[in-house]
């Protein structure tokens, strides 16, 4: 769910139509890009692992992410004047992440010596 968004470009370059070289850099420009996306949806897959180390269990996982729609909203891919005025336009984008994660569990009330884990 898409909560926020904003959008931020800088335009600068070299003149060279006016018969010399001369550098130009124009005021960023930030706008608001929320209707530039729209929902999407993809599937996700992933294993992972748990080992109890005495008596704390430390965890590994990873996972991928695939995207299987476009998350660039295409009716509104030039509907910000401020920046197709400029030649900004959204590209079409899909969402792919690996996830790799490692952690370690505390149990808290089970720090004490004389506990012991269930696989023992």
């Amino acid at each position: 769910m898409l909560i926020n968004a904003n959008k931020s470009v800088k335009v600068s370059g070299t003149d060279y139509a006016s018969g010399g070289t001369n550098q130009f850099a124009n005021q960023e420009i930030i706008v608001g890009a929320k209707d530039l996306f729209d929902n999407y949806w993809g599937i996700m897959a992933g294993i992972g692992a748990d080992y109890n180390l005495g008596n704390v269990r430390v965890i590994l996982d990873a996972s991928y992410w695939k995207g299987m729609s476009n998350i660039t909203h295409v009716g509104n891919r030039f509907g910000n004047d401020r920046l197709s005025g400029i030649g900004d336009a959204q590209d079409d984008l899909d969402l792919n992440n690996i996830v790799i994660s490692a952690g370690v569990l505390f149990p808290m009330r089970y720090l004490s010596s004389d506990f012991k884990t269930l696989d023992r």
